[in-house]
């Protein structure tokens, strides 16, 4: 069982449940995904071994928001977002460079959708041909979706929120071997939330003109995600802390482990912790001793880290024409997972460490696995889900992410056909209670913008991740108890089976399950080379009462010719609900706009 991504509400009008980007919330309450805000930024100080006439300075960012309400809400609810990647030289020289506006996104009445990336340089000095620079790069954004204002019933009310920025300056000069290269860097930031991930990365790279050898050297690697809580690493008082409130979360700096920085200047500090339980401590180096945490120790901690100094030595040839660039870049990206979730997972589990920046998937640590094969006939996934105590729930929708080996991106989707049933206990030993292998109940597939990749190899794009929408109208109320969700998909014959992807934040709990042939007989599934149980990856909606249907006008539960007769005897007496695409005028057009969602039914 998912539990780590999980969480149950106890008590409510509505459930609510939601998946990355997507929030579901049916009956009374119309659909709404929230963004919690999240702020990193990096304070640095920077001494290059160059006059300021000889340094050339480049900006790139990355920013991307969307606020918008799900195509079942047409008119005055439409689709809104944006984004932006670029990168330009800037003039070298003191003051605030935010690149570009926020962006700000409105969509649905009440939704909106922003962020923004940042960097500024606070100082600078030269002395005896060395130069400081002090600065900031930050990136920021909060977002919020809402259905408010759709007046018509609509068979889905949820709203989709997302935010993710990032900024990077880079430093370029002709090297002088005779000086060295200084940093001193703390990332002042606070991501807090259900979930949210962070990247910050410094690099090194070295230009060998005369050789034509370019090498690059990490020089500082910060990872964070955190569920349900903050995780923060900053000043107080001009001294560093780094402290914790989230149940689920992991800090993973790396600094050095290579050529350009000494043994004594390196380290590892990883922290994970699971469930409200500290799971990993990895202290090495210059952060050996550091946290005082232990394997079991609550996940609630704080304890002093201090900025991180370093004074690298490039491996550089004095007799060559050399250029070092210093990329300084941080950024950051949340999700809607509020407390009311049921079964929630977001695949993603690193932030611009892709091919050209792109966000990646990848086994998490000593796994290998890439997915589990789901293709329909062939083999099946499974997984199991809760139903809070208490509760009654109509099953809605269901997300799970999946790809297809060799599928190029700039194709589209692939999977055509997405088949789901629920079981009341494991499968093959349970029941099935709801859905079947017959309907296809795909309804969007949509590219996530990251790849699953394998951790050796972050930038391959041969597996690019597709979000896949399950319709599960007409499913019968699922009381209180642990289901198994049973996946089967359809994909595109030119390339490698369907393969829906695993949690890449494992649990104690996780107990995925996968059969052969589609037949009744099921394993674990297992990765195969840690031999640890494997979580399915996805998202489940439902609500406290059934979900509506466009077509079904009459809402007598079907979709037939009397919703046709009392669709065109409403539209004769010029009935609101029958401004079919929220227009303001009722006329042929909304006619024709009904008997477009009758024919295609639910």
């Amino acid at each position: 069982m998912y539990e780590n991504m999980r969480h149950h509400r106890q008590t409510s009008p509505a459930a609510t449940l939601a998946a990355i980007g997507l929030v579901a919330g049916l009956a009374a309450s119309k659909g709404y995904a929230q963004v919690d805000d999240f702020d990193v930024h990096h304070d640095y100080t920077l001494v290059i071994p160059a006059n300021p006439s000889d340094i050339s300075a480049r900006i790139d960012w990355k920013n991307w928001a969307a606020a918008q309400s799900r195509k079942k809400c047409k008119a005055g609810c439409h689709t809104c977002s944006d984004s932006m990647e670029a990168g330009y030289p800037v003039p070298f020289a003191v003051g605030g460079i935010s690149m570009p506006d926020p962006v700000e996104l409105v969509s649905a009445p009440d939704s909106y959708a922003k962020c923004q990336s940042q960097i500024s340089i606070a100082s600078i000095v030269s002395a005896g041909g060395q130069t400081t620079v002090t600065g900031q790069v930050r990136g920021w954004g909060e977002a919020e979706a809402t259905n408010t204002g759709c007046t018509k019933k609509r068979r889905k009310w949820y709203g989709y929120a997302y935010a993710e920025a990032s900024a990077k300056i880079n430093f370029g000069w002709n090297y002088s071997s005779a000086l060295g290269l200084y940093l001193d860097w703390m990332g002042d930031y606070v991501t807090g939330g259900p979930l949210e991930l962070s990247t910050d990365p410094v690099i090194a790279t070295v230009i060998d003109r005369t050789s034509g050898v370019t090498t690059e050297y990490p020089l500082i690697t910060i990872k964070t995600m955190e569920q349900g809580g903050v995780l923060k690493w900053g000043p107080d008082g001009g001294i560093g802390f780094l402290s914790n409130t989230a149940p689920t979360m992991m800090f993973d700096a790396v600094v050095g482990g290579n050529a350009a920085v000494p043994p004594s200047e390196s380290g590892v500090l990883r922290i994970t912790a699971r469930d409200g339980v500290i799971t990993e401590v990895n202290e090495t180096g210059v952060f050996l001793g550091q946290s005082g945490l232990s394997v079991g120790d609550g996940s609630s901690f704080i304890f002093r880290l201090d900025a991180i100094s370093l004074n690298p030595t490039l491996p550089i040839d004095p007799t060559h024409d050399v250029e070092v660039q210093l990329s300084l870049g941080g950024g950051g990206h949340a999700s809607p997972f509020p407390d009311s979730a049921i079964a929630s997972c977001s695949p993603l589990s690193e932030l611009f460490g892709g091919a050209l920046g792109a966000d990646i998937s990848a086994p998490y640590k000593d796994f290998a696995t890439l997915g589990l094969p789901a293709e329909l006939g062939v083999a099946h996934a499974a997984d199991d889900f809760d139903i809070p105590e208490g509760q009654s729930l109509y099953p809605d929708t269901v997300v799970v992410h999946a790809y297809q080996d060799g599928a190029p991106a700039a194709g589209g989707p692939t999977i055509t056909g997405a088949f789901a049933r629920i079981w009341d206990g494991p499968p093959g030993a349970g029941t099935v209670v709801a859905g079947d292998l017959v309907t296809n109940r795909l309804d969007a597939a949509t590219f996530n913008g990251a790849y699953r990749v394998d951790a050796a190899d972050p930038d391959n794009t041969s597996r690019f991740i597709q979000d896949l929408e399950l319709d599960l109208f007409g499913m019968p109320a699922l009381p209180y108890g642990t289901y198994w969700l049973e996946i089967a998909l359809v994909g595109a014959p030119a390339y490698g089976q369907p393969n829906v992807i695993p949690s890449p934040w494992p649990s104690a709990s996780d107990n995925a399950a996968i059969n052969s042939g589609g037949s009744n007989i099921w394993d674990s599934a297992v990765d195969y080379q840690s031999q640890q149980a494997l979580g399915l990856c996805f998202s489940f909606f439902a609500g406290e009462t059934p979900s509506e249907c466009d077509a079904d006008f009459n809402s007598d539960g079907a979709v037939d010719t009397r919703d046709f007769i009392s669709f065109l005897t409403a539209w004769g007496s010029h009935d609101a609900a029958t401004d079919w695409d929220l227009n303001g005028v009722i006329d042929s057009r909304d006619v024709i706009g009904f008997l477009n969602d009758w024919a295609a039914g639910c």
